[in-house]
């Protein structure tokens, strides 16, 4: 008996990618697939005429990601108000340095005449105030040297933070317009007129660091 030999088949091959078979079409409608030499699309009912051959959208190439923008942020500029009362500091305050030089000088100057005058003269109750005056003459400027050098030391500082944007220069920079308009009113309460220019620059520096791109530039909002 001559047995019947079973047919063999060759395993399918994917579809589309056989040598000379027609790769899968999709729908321009709907992107569903095609069947082959379908003149409408099963899914929408749209014309496959313009059909042509398309990757499904699982095998399309992935997005590109968003790029994402990294590094610093760009420096803000410095306003030209904010250069103006940072540098008009420094100046003032190193100008003050010269105020603490002569208030130094000037106990100096007490203290040699006290001692000169004490030897001059040989009077004991004399010789002993004058000595003793010029020796506190000299504890006084030397205390009023000290504190004014202290301002100065803080003025110059506050300047270079009003022009390097530093948030605590800020309030500083309002403390010591605060203290000028201040003077300003006691020069008017001595008849000195001089004062209203000290009030006007006093107020118009608080006013001018309240605005919006000052506050940005010493990070405060």
């Amino acid at each position: 008996m001559k047995l019947l030999e079973r047919p063999c088949f060759a395993p399918m091959a994917s579809r589309g990618t056989a040598t000379g078979a027609r790769p899968m079409a999709f729908c321009p409608q709907c992107g569903a697939p095609l069947a082959t030499e379908a003149a409408f699309c099963s899914a929408c009912g749209a014309s496959s005429g313009s059909a042509a051959p398309l990757a499904p959208a699982s095998l399309a190439a992935p997005a590109a990601a968003p790029v994402v923008a990294t590094g610093a942020p760009a420096p803000a500029v410095r306003p030209v108000g904010v250069t103006i009362v940072g540098i008009g500091t420094i100046v003032l305050s190193a100008l003050g340095a010269l105020g603490v030089a002569a208030m130094l000088l000037m106990g100096m100057f007490f203290l040699i005449f006290g001692m000169g005058t004490a030897a001059a003269f040989d009077f004991e109750p004399f010789d002993s105030f004058a000595g003793g005056f010029g020796a506190a003459m000299f504890a006084l400027f030397f205390v009023l040297a000290l504190v004014a050098a202290v301002f100065v030391g803080l003025g110059i500082a506050t300047g270079l933070g009003v022009l390097r944007g530093r948030s605590w220069a800020w309030p500083l920079m309002l403390i010591f317009m605060g203290l000028w308009i201040l003077g300003g009113l006691s020069s008017l309460a001595d008849q000195d007129f001089g004062g209203v220019f000290s009030i006007l620059i006093g107020g118009l520096v608080i006013w001018y660091f309240f605005q919006p791109e000052v506050k940005t530039w010493f990070g405060r909002t």
